[in-house]
């Protein structure tokens, strides 16, 4: 295959009229964006249309002709409204051609769930002539490519999962012998206790050039600071003052989370955690679980929301309850030394507070909605955090989640 210089013009369409009523978030983009960007590829248009013919034809009629990688997403499953492989074919003059191969595959795939094959799933071994077909081990939709002159365009199922699996396995080693894409730098330092503002303020003093590109990435609760371009030594020297600059409040580099860092530090220190948690309901644990390999380190948790689950399996005393409140210091401190009855892990961590929206009170020496107590014992430490955290439900819950883990990671590398 050719080289093809895709270098400043790459387009993402998402297609599905789900992506534009609201009813499904597009994280399909965001992962492709971030996916092309670690391989020195910016997009620079992105698309999201409904499953409707006219729509994909004109988008199909505006690309083509000035971008040189072309990504679809959607409109490749068996049903009507199914029609972005109709539609592209149409465009470049290809006629649908019946794939025994891929039927075959698809009726592999019902037989291992031992349920019929449904025979509108025909459809989706029709693929356009010339084009190359990308094996989906994930599901019964192929993915396509096809190529000429200086443009590539992919098509892929809209189901997060086939998509990167395509992507992952089928079209970056593709993208990898194709592009001829100068050397890329691509690093991101990731901070904690400062907000946006206040970087962008303490960089004043650097001169940046234009050949290094800054992305500010704000998350709930920190920042994250990308730097890129095609000048590797100019991004290395910029790379390196901002780090300096901003020193104590970096917590980690190229990360995607705070728990991923904590969930490696866990791993390579052989620490174990056990958790209860309240307001946080927990999540502290679903966002170590999500990562595989966490049974490494998670003994469990307790979720004990009712003030009677505090009282029957953490053993807070019922004085502490009555007198403190649940949302109190002391009943974290009983919280986290209940722990210690059922389980024996190397940290030990509670939580309650009030999320929100209700149950608090913005009158002095009440709690308000973000009030949040946090225990952390770990060897011979056990402290007790008082935070505040603002937003709303999610974002107080999340906060909460990473402090812990932020702390957690401190306690690990001191």
């Amino acid at each position: 295959m050719e080289k093809v210089n895709i270098k400043e013009s790459i387009a993402i369409v998402n297609i599905g009229n789900e992506l534009l009523l609201g009813r499904t978030v597009n994280t399909n983009l965001s992962w492709l964006g971030n996916e092309l960007a670690s391989m020195g590829l910016e997009v620079s248009k992105a698309l999201i249309i409904p499953d409707d013919s006219d729509s994909i034809k004109e988008v199909l009629e505006q690309l083509i002709p000035a971008y040189s990688l072309i990504i679809f997403t959607g409109g490749l499953g068996p049903t009507k409204d199914d029609i972005s492989k109709k539609v592209i074919a149409e465009y470049f003059g290809k006629e649908l051609i019946f794939d025994e191969k891929i039927w075959l595959k698809i009726q592999d795939m019902f037989a291992f769930r031992k349920v019929p094959v449904p025979e509108i799933n025909k459809n989706q071994a029709l693929v356009p002539k010339d084009f190359t077909i990308l094996q989906n081990d994930m599901g019964t939709a192929p993915g396509l490519f096809y190529h000429e002159k200086n443009m590539m365009l992919f098509a892929m199922p809209g189901v997060p999962i086939e998509m990167k699996h395509l992507f992952t396995e089928r079209i970056k080693p593709i993208l990898a012998k194709a592009c001829s894409n100068k050397e890329w730098f691509l690093q991101t330092i990731n901070t904690y206790g400062i907000s946006e503002s206040a970087i962008a303020e303490l960089m004043e003093v650097l001169t940046i050039p234009d050949n290094v590109h800054i992305a500010w990435l704000p998350q709930t609760g920190r920042v994250d600071i990308r730097v890129y371009g095609s000048e590797k030594k100019a991004c290395q020297k910029a790379y390196d003052e901002i780090k300096a600059l901003l020193k104590p409040y970096i917590w980690g580099e190229n990360y995607a989370n705070v728990a991923q860092k904590l969930h490696e530090l866990l791993i390579t220190k052989q620490k174990t955690i056990a958790c209860a948690e309240s307001c946080t309901g927990g999540m502290i644990q679903k966002l170590l679980t999500d990562m595989p390999g966490s049974s490494a380190y998670l003994q469990g948790g307790i979720i004990s929301y009712s003030n009677e689950i505090k009282e029957r399996l953490l053993y807070v005393p019922h004085e502490i309850i009555e007198q403190d409140g649940a949302v109190s210091e002391s009943c974290a401190r009983a919280m986290m030394d209940g722990l210690k009855k059922s389980f024996n892990s190397d940290f030990r961590v509670s939580v309650t507070g009030i999320a929100g929206p209700d149950g608090g009170s913005d009158l002095p020496d009440e709690k308000p909605v973000g009030l949040v107590y946090i225990g952390i014992a770990y060897a011979e430490i056990a402290e007790i955090f008082k935070m505040r955290f603002l937003g709303n439900r999610d974002s107080i819950r999340f906060k909460t989640a990473e402090f812990v883990f932020y702390q957690m990671i401190k306690c690990l590398e001191n």
